[in-house]
């Protein structure tokens, strides 16, 4: 099967920890922004009037690991995971271990939101239960998980059951659901992360995360 924007090789983008770097502006854009951002307010309305203006998210993601099949991205409480073709055992040990080396030892402060394109395939046994495996081993670190599977029809709904048995055989301890679109996810995650100890983003926010990071994808 093709690829969509990647190159077939893997990358590993970012360290975890690492930010990206910051988008550079000019003129009176970059004089406000400047400003803006030393109040260390994430929705200040000034800098995200500009940001908007220039066509680029407020929420900036970083881009942990890309290949043909599999992106893994996020922000600060955030991991995002984007299967593009292939759901593979390769795939699910690498989500795992960027489940291990991001959320770790930090308390459950953690949401988890899983993108399913159109393109990619049923996964096999073993990967399925790889990822049973790995929401098993974060359960003490993940407030929420969402699932958002971008197809329609009868394969998407195959999908969404194949989806419902993976969450039946983790057992999870906490909440989890499958989507056909980010929007309605990031919803369910901003109601989820309310009777957390550490609620950190809102809807709209999680929803400019993913799109920033499918941007850096491609």
């Amino acid at each position: 099967m093709g690829t969509r924007g990647a190159s077939p090789e893997s990358r590993a983008i970012l360290p975890v920890g690492k930010r990206r770097p910051k988008t550079a502006y000019h003129g009176l854009a970059a004089a406000v922004i400047e400003v803006a951002a030393r109040t260390d307010a994430p929705c200040n309305p000034i800098s995200l009037l500009f940001r908007r203006a220039a066509k680029v998210s407020p929420y900036v993601a970083q881009l942990f690991y890309v290949d043909a099949n599999l992106a893994v991205g996020g922000a600060d409480g955030v991991l995002v995971f984007v299967w593009r073709n292939q759901t593979t055992l390769e795939g699910a040990a690498i989500c795992q271990q960027y489940v291990e080396r991001t959320c770790a030892n930090r308390g459950r402060e953690f949401c988890v939101l899983t993108i399913v394109e159109a393109s990619a395939t049923l996964p096999d046994a073993k990967p399925r239960q790889a990822i049973a495996e790995m929401f098993r081993r974060g359960e003490d670190w993940i407030q929420a998980s969402a699932l958002i599977f971008e197809a329609t029809g009868f394969f998407a709904a195959t999908i969404r059951s194949v989806v419902t048995g993976i969450t039946l055989a983790a057992k999870q301890k906490f909440p989890h659901r499958v989507f056909d679109r980010v929007d309605p996810a990031a919803r369910f995650v901003e109601q989820e992360q309310r009777s957390a100890p550490n609620r950190r983003w809102t809807a709209y926010q999680i929803s400019e995360i993913v799109a920033d990071l499918r941007r850096q994808v491609g």
